[in-house]
């Protein structure tokens, strides 16, 4: 789910995003703060 709303929260924001899955959008920030890579894929880390 969270790979879900990291592709598409540039579109749609997150809260929206939370709403539809129905999970707190305080579970996406505690959970990309805790671990801000491993969402975002290998391609958007290597440069």
């Amino acid at each position: 789910m969270m790979a879900f709303i990291d592709a598409h929260r540039g579109q749609h924001g997150v809260e929206p995003i939370c709403r539809v899955l129905l999970i707190a959008p305080s579970t996406y920030f505690v959970r990309w703060s805790l671990f801000p890579g491993q969402f975002l894929g290998d391609a958007k880390l290597a440069y």
